[in-house]
């Protein structure tokens, strides 16, 4: 009896793997279904699986099957009952993954229609794929629907908490805990990303609408060592290594006219005006007259008389008067430049490589080797790290212009911010100090004791 029993198990089990490099195993390896996809259990059961929305469904056994074509047929009909789970989107492009490329798109769109500079697109694409490696690492295929907030609320709240809090353990390339503000930019960011997604209809709600506030909340209270901190420990002596490295500036030009030394004269012009480094360092001779083909984020010409520039960026263009010094420069620049080349190149301010003294060759200086030399003048100067930022000379340009009395709304128009709420983001308050209200209220106490 036992025997029979054993006889009769080992033959089910032959009976079962049948089906194994058969014509039926075949076609259903050709099939690809849109959405998941397809396999065969031990005991010969063909599925449809979609992960994202936990669905699993039989179409038979396979042995079942007369041909591919019944395949095809089964695997549409569920490709068409997850469409309609998802809300009726069954199109591939409401999916993670497809979204993240449609900004991508949308971003380089508004790069060539000048709207945003190379810097900011190049920022955009590395957040964008910094997410695809991360928080979307396994998700490209997850349909949009499941990030609505009107029926999937706790679990996108579960979602995105639980790589957030991870985010908040883990250590920079400086060693240190990620501070309360890298993480909340990455928020930001998202909550940028889903907001493209709205608007392009794609999605009905930006999730980050509500649980953004949450989510922001619950990321400071994990994150010990806040930017605020550190501001009001080093930010007063950062204020002061900008005031010793203009200053420095100023003397050098002075002495050397830093000769051969073309960086240096992208820092100076940027420290006395407040400009990007990128305004600086693509400046144009307007009497050159060259015309570019390329569509560039970032334009400046100097006109004629070297007293304003001409600076487009960002789709807008404005005009802006320079400081006497700076004119200058700008006009010891030219003398120099007609020497040198025979006639003047389009470049204010050429690299030093690959023009072969041939003024129609030249190039402007790349931003990374201006951050680079930075480094190296203030090391020159004997300063230690944390050195400046490029960008800073523009913060505490803007921030040194407040403290000695003009007004913000002022600086905004002159800077030439899009708002007068960005030039507030760029002051730092905590350097300023409060001697102008002092000697005003001195002013105002005497005229009250003479009355």
């Amino acid at each position: 009896m036992v025997l029979v029993v054993l006889l009769y198990i080992i033959g089910m089990g032959k009976t079962e793997k049948s089906w194994e490099g058969s014509d039926q195993h075949k076609w259903s390896k050709k099939v690809k279904p849109r959405w998941g996809y397809i396999s065969v259990n031990s005991r010969g059961y063909l599925y449809h699986h979609f992960k994202q929305l936990k669905y699993s469904k039989s179409l038979g056994h396979i042995t079942k099957f007369k041909s591919e074509r019944q395949i095809r047929t089964k695997v549409k009909k569920c490709d068409n009952e997850i469409g309609r789970l998802i809300g009726g989107r069954s199109s591939i492009d409401k999916t993670i993954g497809n979204g993240l490329d449609q900004f991508q798109k949308h971003n380089l769109t508004r790069l060539q229609n000048g709207r945003i500079t190379r810097q900011t697109h190049d920022t955009y694409l590395t957040w964008i794929r910094f997410h695809e490696r991360g928080i979307f690492k396994n998700h490209h295929d997850t349909p949009l629907v499941r990030f609505e907030t009107e029926s999937n609320l706790q679990s996108i709240r579960d979602f995105f908490w639980k790589y957030f809090k991870k985010r908040t353990q883990l250590k920079g390339q400086k060693g240190k805990r990620l501070t309360d503000r890298t993480i909340l930019k990455e928020i930001g960011r998202l909550d940028m990303f889903f907001r493209f997604l709205v608007n392009e209809n794609l999605m009905k709600t930006n999730p980050f609408d509500v649980i953004g506030d949450w989510l922001k909340s619950n990321v400071k209270s994990l994150t010990p060592l806040h930017d605020d901190q550190i501001t009001k420990r080093e930010m007063v002596q950062t204020y002061e290594l900008w005031k010793r490295v203009r200053k420095g500036l100023v003397r050098r030009w002075d002495q050397t006219k830093f000769h051969r030394s073309r960086q240096k004269r992208v820092f100076l012009i940027q420290s006395l005006t407040g400009m990007r480094v990128s305004e600086v360092s693509r400046m144009e001779w307007g009497e050159v007259g060259f015309e570019t083909p390329l569509v560039r984020d970032v334009r400046t010409i100097v006109l004629d008389g070297f007293t304003e520039l001409e600076i487009s960026s960002k789709g807008k263009t404005r005009t802006r008067t320079v400081p006497s010094k700076v004119s200058e420069i700008l006009k010891y620049i030219r003398d120099e430049l007609l020497e040198e080349f025979g006639s003047l190149p389009r470049w204010v301010h050429p690299s030093p490589h690959r023009h072969y003294n041939d003024p129609e060759l030249t190039q402007p200086m790349t931003i990374s080797s201006l951050i680079g030399g930075f480094i190296s003048f203030q090391q020159s100067m004997g300063e230690e790290p944390p050195f400046l930022r490029t960008h800073q000379l523009r913060q505490f340009f803007i921030t040194d212009l407040i403290e000695r009395g003009v007004p913000d709304r002022e600086v905004s128009i002159y800077v030439r911010h899009s708002s007068l709420n960005m030039t507030r983001y760029y002051l730092r308050e905590d350097v300023l100090t409060t001697h102008n209200v002092l000697t005003d209220l001195e002013k105002s106490l005497l005229t009250i004791e003479d009355g």
